[in-house]
């Protein structure tokens, strides 16, 4: 009788178990989702309002602050891309040697390279213009995926970094770094020292 009453416990344990699992409304957890952005085509258009210098950029972008008496400026990369693009100029002379200038960008970049997995850089070396300068690319969850200088060597200095308003997360911006990527790469081979 004992047995009877162990199998009818066992029996009923397995039919509550069995009518529960069957339950339609099971909750099931999603993947993490990333950032899903559709953008155009690149384009560019001239920026001229600089007085030591000129370049092509995105149609999508817009001067957000334009220093004129330091001739450095901010760029809004569009509403789907959220970020800026801050550009400083700086005259080389005594106070601000092209040495000084460098270091001074090396600071910046090293400072950002404790969160990034990897960083590129990718040389540019245009002599019929006289621009030279360095793209460097941060692989990994750093505040700044890209930043870059470019000078003539004897006069005329910028500095630049990409700042996108969103918790860094490399896997998630990839697909829109991966795209800015090609709009600097343009804005470098097309940036010109204006004569003075």
């Amino acid at each position: 009788m004992k047995s009877n009453k162990v199998k009818a416990f066992y029996l009923f344990v397995l039919l509550m178990v069995g009518t529960v699992g069957c339950d339609n409304n099971v909750l099931i957890p999603k993947p993490p989702t990333h950032l899903m952005v559709d953008l155009p085509a690149h384009s560019y258009k001239p920026f001229k309002d600089s007085t030591n210098y000129t370049f092509e950029m995105s149609k999508l972008w817009n001067v957000r602050f334009n220093f004129a008496n330091r001739d450095s400026l901010i760029l809004y990369l569009g509403k789907q891309i959220d970020g800026d693009l801050h550009f400083q100029y700086f005259k080389i002379d005594t106070a601000n040697t092209l040495a000084k200038l460098i270091n001074q960008t090396f600071a910046k970049i090293d400072y950002h390279k404790i969160k990034a997995k990897q960083m590129i850089d990718t040389s540019f070396i245009l002599k019929d213009k006289r621009v030279f300068g360095t793209l460097y690319e941060y692989v990994g969850n750093s505040a700044t995926n890209y930043q870059f200088y470019l000078t003539d060597s004897t006069t005329h200095f910028v500095r630049s970094e990409l700042l996108i308003r969103r918790t860094p997360n490399y896997d998630s911006l990839q697909p829109t770094l991966h795209y800015i990527r090609k709009d600097l790469v343009h804005l470098i081979n097309t940036f010109e020292w204006k004569k003075q």
